[in-house]
């Protein structure tokens, strides 16, 4: 065989097997997987937010009374404390 037509099995001067070389192109990522890690962890930090929120504003709702518990407010009573 020439040497042109080896070059192709092998690796820093070292022949692979061919399992060595289905290894090496599984490993060799991109930046693909650390942008869609970036990606995942951003998604989940808001939805942990979102939730959060939502369980707040929940929370609040549950401790307020109902509306028809609730007093008007008086206007122009005449007292110089309330505006």
């Amino acid at each position: 065989m020439q040497a042109g037509a080896r070059a192709w099995l092998t690796f820093r001067g070292t022949q692979m097997t061919y399992r060595a070389r289905k290894r090496d192109r599984k490993r060799r990522g991109g930046p693909l997987g650390k942008i869609m890690l970036a990606v995942t962890i951003l998604g989940s930090l808001v939805a942990i937010a979102v939730l959060g929120t939502g369980l707040w504003v929940l929370s609040i709702a549950a401790d307020t009374p109902g509306i028809d518990q609730l007093n008007p407010i008086e206007t122009g009573s005449g007292h110089p404390e309330v505006t």
